[in-house]
């Protein structure tokens, strides 16, 4: 069913989104092999503004659509009223986020991969207890809207995710890390050696006295204090007044040492797409510049009620 050509006459704006996933994981608990599963999901999301209120509905039922239809314009009678635009055309950058080396890859290949994974720790310490979970994926994502703006890309996201366990007396160590990707990378087994190193390092037992100390976050570790940062850059948040940064776009609210840059754009990267869930085309956006405020992130929404509207893929200051 034309969701998109049967909804358009009934009202005022229209994007429609389809998404087509399929997914196997190959998971190894306690050094041994436990599953291997693949999955396929399909799902078809309509959302309309109608007399200026937004709806919404979903459905993973290729057979839904009259149901999604009726749903949608239902939601819609109820909805929030934003003066929400969709995108209209636009030329899309290319990014490289599929590789059919990925899409591809065969269950006995992952096997033997995790397999690899286990080994290259065991190595190390042939008491260790290493779980791990290979997954790829092949999605593709389209996006439609009544301004005869209609794309699609297709992605190859990779992950291996594992934990690692030794138990040694009463001492009980667990390293936990995750890596993702959508190109594929051949040395595949260096997030192993990685932690095999980090378990290297912590086979001697060290004491300190109290006091104060210098403290080195890892990489991973200084997510933690990014965490906070994030939240109160998100656009929503700036909206409700909950955000502390609120207002202060151009001071400086952190060391310099300080910059957050949005980037989905990099080629190969987990989470990169050359438009976002609603259309909108993706872009390196500075959030804090050596501890300068420059700006937050927003969705449609949350950007119309804050008073800006999206040009292509610029944030503007609505005029009076």
């Amino acid at each position: 069913m034309d969701i998109l050509s049967k909804l358009k006459p009934q009202v005022d704006q229209i994007e429609v989104v389809n998404l087509q996933r399929e997914s196997t994981t190959v998971a190894y608990e306690y050094n041994r092999l436990k599953s291997s599963q693949t999955e396929e999901t399909k799902g078809t999301a309509v959302r309309v503004v109608k007399d200026s209120r937004l709806g919404f509905s979903a459905s993973s039922d290729g057979r839904a659509g009259e149901k999604l239809i009726k749903n949608v314009l239902e939601s819609a009678a109820y909805g929030d009223e934003v003066p929400i635009s969709f995108p209209g055309k636009k030329a899309m950058k290319k990014i490289q986020i599929f590789d059919e080396k990925i899409a591809d890859l065969p269950i006995p290949k992952m096997v033997e991969m995790g397999q690899a994974f286990v080994d290259t720790l065991l190595e190390i310490d042939s008491e260790l207890k290493v779980n791990v979970q290979i997954i790829r994926e092949n999605r593709v994502f389209s996006y439609q809207n009544h301004t005869g703006f209609e794309e699609n890309y297709q992605r190859s996201p990779f992950v291996i995710a594992f934990e690692i366990i030794r138990v040694k007396g009463d001492d009980i160590l667990i390293i936990m890390d995750a890596v993702g990707y959508t190109q594929w990378e051949e040395d595949y087994l260096a997030p192993a050696r990685k932690a095999g190193e980090k378990l290297k390092l912590a086979v001697k037992m060290g004491v300190i006295k109290s006091g104060r100390m210098p403290v080195l976050f890892s990489q991973k570790a200084a997510l933690t204090l990014v965490f906070p940062i994030m939240t109160g850059l998100n656009g929503k948040a700036v909206y409700k007044g909950i955000s502390p940064m609120k207002g202060k776009v151009g001071e400086k609210l952190f060391d310099d040492k300080i910059t957050v840059v949005d980037d989905p754009t990099l080629a190969g990267e987990y989470r990169s797409a050359p438009f976002d869930d609603e259309g909108v085309a993706t872009r390196r956006n500075v959030l804090v510049d050596k501890g300068v405020l420059k700006g937050f992130f927003y969705d449609l929404k949350t950007a119309s009620q804050s008073g800006l509207r999206c040009i292509g893929i610029e944030l503007s200051r609505k005029s009076p």
